[in-house]
Parts: structure tokens; sequence; C-alpha cells
């Protein structure tokens, strides 16, 4: 059963929740989104390294939306970040931020996140500081991200990669004793935007 003993918090406006595994005494100063851009629109890897290293990042959450070339410029950015000590999460948008909702998709793979399961973790292969992925607003979207559905697309990242984890982005008010019974066995933890303070956290589960 997850209790208190599974949580491990990193603080940056939001937190991340480990439901089935922790880290024992890790600490992570995380960014998220705003990657620096070049005039094209192409990310701008170099000045965002650095950018990332004057901050003393540990982790950063690579947003895949703004630009259809920002898979592409993830395969750039990794090894550098690499180089710099710098864990990646992949960030994807669910289906209530994409088309007809929005105007663009998270691409190439779209909607189908077995795929994006399946080539993040081909990615996480070739470049070991990419750790994670993470879809966002994960709770509004539970009728599309069924149980089975998570199950699906995290064993087939785990197939590739076993140490590739996904942690689905919850806000703290949706956490809850049946979102856990029904959710643990498929997930590794979720990022938890905003509780209020650390009291919040230990009252979770009362």
């Amino acid at each position: 059963m997850c209790g208190r003993s599974f949580f491990r918090m990193c603080r940056w406006c939001i937190c991340v929740i480990g439901l089935v595994h922790s880290v024992a005494g890790a600490v992570v100063i995380a960014d998220y989104n705003a990657e620096v851009r070049k005039s094209d629109g192409r990310v701008d890897v170099p000045t965002l390294v650095r950018r990332l290293q004057e901050l003393h990042v540990t982790a950063y959450f690579y947003l895949i939306w703004h630009s259809q070339t920002d898979w592409d410029d993830l395969a750039l950015f990794l090894p550098a970040a690499q180089t710099a000590g710098i864990d990646v999460w992949v960030y994807l948008v669910p289906p209530s931020e994409s088309p007809p909702y929005t105007t663009i998709y998270s691409e190439p793979f779209r909607l189908d996140y077995v795929r994006w399961a399946e080539e993040i973790a081909k990615l996480s292969l070739l470049f070991p500081n990419l750790k994670a992925f993470v879809i966002d607003d994960f709770f509004a979207n539970s009728a599309f991200f069924t149980p089975s559905y998570v199950q699906t697309m995290r064993l087939r990242a785990q197939t590739i990669n076993p140490g590739l984890t996904f942690w689905p982005l919850m806000y703290y008010r949706e956490i809850d004793r049946s979102f856990v019974d029904a959710y643990r066995t498929v997930i590794d933890g979720v990022v938890a935007a905003y509780p209020k303070d650390e009291t919040t956290v230990a009252q979770a589960w009362q």
C-alpha cells in the first residue's frame, strides 16, 4: 500500500511524488518549458544549457509542444545536457491541449502515446540522462488514459528500457486513495502541482 514513506518531493512550483519508487536522499532542482529559441524557432541548445547551469538545475522538463521541430531538437539537447550533468524528462500534452481544443499537437506522434513511449524509450538508450516522461493534465483526460491504456503505454517503454519511468501531471486536489488504487501499478509516481505547504502533503492520506 502506498503511504508517506513513498513520498519524495522536489520544489520548483510543483513537486514530484513517488508512489512506487523513491530515491533516498535525492535532491532535484528542476526547470520546465520556456526553451530558449533562435530566430528560426529552433531550440538554442548551447544557450539553454548555459542558462540551466547558471540556475544550478539538475533536471529539465522538456516540453514538446511549441514547434514541429521540438522532437528533433530534443535529440540535440540531450547530449549537451548529459555533458552538463542535467537529467531530462520529456513533457507531452494530452488530448485536451491538442486540436481541436488548441492549434498544435505534441509532434510528431500526436495522440499516439504508446508510440511516444516507445520512441522516448529508444532515445533513452542512447542518452541515459533521459530519465522519464510526463503527460500534462492527466486526471482531466483520464477517460482517455485509462489504467489499461497506461499499462500498455508504460509496458511498451519498459520493454525497451526498464529504467524509464512515467509520471502523470496531477493537481494536488486530484490525488486521493481512489486514484492511487486505480493507477498505482501502472505509473511510477506523479508530478503534483501546487500543494500549499508541507502540512498539505503530510495530510494527504488522512
